[in-house]
């Protein structure tokens, strides 16, 4: 399941991964700035995907699996926002516990 993909078609994510939790088996975590199909990518936590609704509904299912961070925001110089978006999402499990 690619999440931006999912919120981009009009989705919610969190009702897609109950739905498909016995099929799902790879994960693509991102973020977006609309939750349409023109919506751009953005680094996880400035979008509107409820990301610590999605990582709690992966909790739930107690997740077996790797969540790949999938960054395409700024391809020359990628590293400020992947550490930006796995701090972030480091950030939301820390206040989930």
């Amino acid at each position: 399941m690619d999440v931006g993909h999912t919120v981009r078609i009009g989705e919610d994510p969190v009702e897609v991964i109950k739905k498909c939790a016995d099929r799902l088996y790879d994960f693509h975590m991102k973020d977006v700035t609309e939750a349409v199909p023109k919506g751009k990518a953005i680094e996880v936590g400035r979008g509107i995907i409820d990301i610590p609704g999605v990582l709690k509904a992966l909790l739930k299912l107690k997740w077996p699996y790797h969540v790949a961070l999938e960054h395409e925001v700024n391809a020359t110089a990628p590293m400020p926002g992947v550490i930006e978006s796995f701090a972030y999402m480091r950030g939301v499990l820390a206040a989930l516990d």
